[in-house]
Order: C-alpha cells, then sequence, then structure tokens
C-alpha cells in the first residue's frame, strides 16, 4: 500500500485512500500499459459502472474519516441488512401459495419458522403427514413421470413470491421440458419450511426403485444478503435404484443453477438452463 501510495511511510491514510481508480492505474502501469492517464482511468470508470450496473457495490470514497463508509453506500448497506433479516424470517403467504396452480403442499418438521432457522434438519426431514400424501401421490403417478417440479421457500421466500418470478419460470419450464420429451408430474410440490435435501427426500419417496432415471428439479429461495431476492433450481436425476437407498442422494450428484431473479439472471433464463443442464446430467 506505501508503494501504490495509499499510506504514507507512517502507515497513515493518503488522498488516495479510498480510490479504486487510482489503484486500477497502478495496476495496468505495472502491466506495461503506455497509454495515457486518461485513457486507463476512462476504462476504469466503465468497468466500475458496469460492476455497479449489475448490483454490486464499489467502495469509493469514504466519510468523515477514512474508517467510516462513504455515506450513500452505508444507507445501501444498510438497506441490504434490513432486507436481509425481512427476507429470511418472510414465510410463503397462503394467498400465494394458493395461486400456485396445481399445487400439492408438503411440510417439513420444522414447528415454525424460529425452529427452522435455528434447527436446519428440521427443515431436511418431511413431516409424517407429507410423507403420507407424498406416497399417495405415487401411486396415482403409477410411474409414468421422469421429472417432479419442488417449490421450497429455503431461505428466502421472496425470492418465490416475488412479481415475475415464480410464474413466468414455471410456465417456461414445463414449455422447455415438453419440448424436449420429458414427463414432468402436473403437480408443483410445494414445500412451507424447506431445505435443499427436503427435495432429496422427496425424490426417494416419490421414484424409489422405479426404472430409467428420474429428476427433482428443486426451486428454493436463496440465503439473503446480497440485496437481490434470488432463487436456485438443484436439479437432480440418478436412476431410481439410487432413489431407493435412502441417505445416499445428496449434494454431490446435484447441478445448480442460481442467482434467478428479475434483476439477476432471468427467469425465463434459468429455466432454459435448467432444462440444459438436466439433459447432460441423463
Amino acid at each position: 500500500y506505501q508503494e501504490l501510495e495509499i499510506i504514507d511511510q507512517n502507515g497513515q491514510p493518503t488522498n488516495r485512500f479510498g480510490d479504486p481508480l487510482w489503484v486500477f492505474l497502478q495496476y495496468r502501469r505495472r502491466k506495461g500499459d503506455t497509454r495515457s492517464d486518461d485513457d486507463i482511468l476512462g476504462e476504469g470508470r466503465t468497468q466500475m459502472e458496469a460492476v455497479r450496473g449489475r448490483g454490486v457495490f464499489v467502495a469509493e470514497g469514504h466519510g468523515a474519516t477514512p474508517g467510516d463508509l462513504e455515506p450513500e453506500l452505508e444507507k445501501d448497506v444498510r438497506r441490504i441488512y434490513a432486507d436481509a433479516k425481512e427476507s429470511i424470517w418472510t414465510e410463503l403467504n397462503p394467498g400465494f401459495i394458493a395461486r400456485i396452480p396445481d399445487r400439492h403442499q408438503a411440510a417439513t418438521q420444522s414447528v415454525d419458522r424460529t425452529d427452522y432457522i435455528l434447527h436446519p434438519e428440521s427443515g431436511e426431514r418431511l413431516a409424517e403427514s407429507s410423507l403420507t400424501s407424498l406416497l399417495d401421490l405415487r401411486t396415482r403417478h403409477a410411474g409414468q413421470f421422469d421429472v417432479q417440479i419442488v417449490v421450497s421457500d429455503g431461505l428466502n421466500a421472496l425470492a418465490i413470491m416475488d412479481d415475475g418470478h415464480l410464474g413466468p419460470f414455471l410456465q417456461r419450464l414445463r414449455d422447455r421440458l415438453a419440448q424436449e420429451d420429458f414427463r414432468p408430474a402436473p403437480e408443483n410440490i410445494v414445500v412451507t419450511s424447506g431445505r435443499v435435501r427436503a427435495g432429496y427426500r422427496i425424490g426417494e419417496t416419490l421414484f424409489a426403485n422405479l426404472d430409467g432415471n428420474r429428476a427433482i428439479l428443486h426451486v428454493i429461495g436463496e440465503r439473503p444478503g446480497t440485496g437481490h431476492h434470488t432463487f436456485s433450481i438443484y436439479i437432480t436425476a440418478p436412476q431410481g435404484s439410487v432413489w431407493g437407498t435412502s441417505g445416499k442422494v445428496d449434494h454431490n450428484i446435484t447441478k445448480v443453477v442460481s442467482g434467478v431473479a428479475n434483476t439477476a439472471l432471468a427467469p425465463t433464463r434459468g429455466a432454459d438452463q435448467t432444462v440444459r443442464i438436466l439433459k447432460t446430467l441423463l
């Protein structure tokens, strides 16, 4: 930092402290860049704006002292912190659940949201009543479907409930599955207080020892903290014999599409990538 003139010989901040463009200029010079300072700094500004345009903060400047965040950045950080708290405690709204087409509701062993947050394993195991209803669903399906869509709140129910998220995603996903000759079950299994492994337990219940590959596509709210309400799709498609061994299916054979939101990876593109990855697993 002293060589870059960010701090002086006494270890104190200089007027370059909090100036990423200055650091970029020094970086380019050490890479042998012979352009003018203005050209290099102009490129740096363009790159910084591109990063900010994707919703990522770049610290620039500081507050009253070098140890203080720049005031506008501090407001943004506090806003994201408040949003993360709201996201992690919000539950799927019953009215929203009622609007999900062809829903089949299920629940985990979490007693409430507090139990779900403080005891993660409770959200990985299905409630007994849900296991019973899923076994009934398996009987009705009679092995005719090779894909089951699961929707869980995860750690951010807002990511599922925000306008333009789940609805467009599910429509595009089902359209693409049909185009690729998959046979998705008509029901969308909606899990409250669900973690990723709850999807694996659903797969075991529906697909154990059926012939061929059988896939769970688990749509779940991601951990908050970025300011974006993003969800992921966990894609798991082993043989029915693998589903038939309790606890064998886990993250090691699962692929994931992440960062899906109107402000990040568009839900329709997320659906396209999900089907593309599903095909590679088969």
